[in-house]
């Protein structure tokens, strides 16, 4: 029998079956190319989650990104984000959450519910050249 939330409209969102699975923990990330924070191989649906930095080291150029089934879905920088007017209330797969550049503290938000059919995998890019730990909290359906 079919779980979750009715489809009255034949366009449902949400799973039919599956289980939710919360993510947390957090990451040192060092300097240089595109690293993972934190990945998971599954097939399902993406419910929300938001990378978060409170380090010293941080930057307003640094890049926290999404990746879906081997393909970059968005990776922008803080300093992007801000300029764009890429904020909570738009439309799009990342947003920012907190901009504090005296802490210096940041954190992306990811608030739309994306599928995936093989993976998702939580980038970030340190444009310092200090490590930076990155917390992260994400919320997701399995399909499986």
């Amino acid at each position: 029998m079919a779980h979750g939330r009715p489809d009255f409209f034949g366009a449902s969102i949400h799973p039919k079956y599956g289980t939710s699975y919360r993510l947390a923990g957090n990451e040192t990330v060092t300097p240089g190319d595109i690293r993972t924070v934190v990945t998971q191989n599954a097939k399902g649906v993406l419910a929300g989650a938001y990378l978060y930095t409170n380090d010293a080291d941080s930057d307003i150029s640094d890049q926290p990104g999404l990746q879906i089934d081997g393909n970059r879905i968005v990776g922008n920088s803080y300093l992007a984000m801000i300029t764009w007017g890429i904020l909570p209330g738009t439309k799009q797969p990342m947003v920012l959450l907190r901009y504090d550049p005296d802490v210096p503290s940041f954190a992306a938000g990811f608030p739309l519910e994306l599928p995936f059919e093989k993976s998702f995998t939580f980038q970030y890019i340190v444009a310092g050249v200090n490590p930076v730990t990155v917390a992260y909290y994400i919320t997701y359906y399995s399909l499986e």
